[in-house]
């Protein structure tokens, strides 16, 4: 059940473009989670989609994003969540430190702990 609410609260006082704007930069947040998340193809389509329509809602109420800063609009409408990590240094006894082999650059690093 939507907390409308909360959301009256956000928008009290706001022009109705505004409202929009807010609204649109709330799905892309959303979108952007769910991308970060997606566990299969078909809910990545879904949160790609909803990020499109807060690209088009954002573009309908604003004046765009200006032609200079157009390779700017991936980050602009993504939103990573952070994720908290940590490394953890292992060194034995004779010195030698254990690393691990990445599965994504094939570079060495230390084991992650999350």
């Amino acid at each position: 059940m939507v907390n409308t609410q909360n959301s009256e609260n956000r928008t009290a006082g706001l022009k109705a473009t505004q409202q929009i704007a807010m609204a649109a930069d709330r799905l892309r947040d959303l979108a952007a989670s769910g991308l970060l998340y997606a566990e299969n193809v078909y809910e990545m389509s879904r949160y790609q989609a909803v990020q499109e329509i807060a690209a088009e809602l954002l573009l309908l109420v604003s004046q765009g994003i200006p032609e200079h800063l157009a390779f700017l609009e991936p980050l602009i409408l993504s939103h990573p969540t952070p994720l908290v990590t940590g490394d953890a240094a292992i060194i034995d006894q004779q010195s030698r430190i254990l690393l691990i082999q990445r599965a994504d650059n094939h570079c060495w690093a230390m084991r992650e702990v999350l």
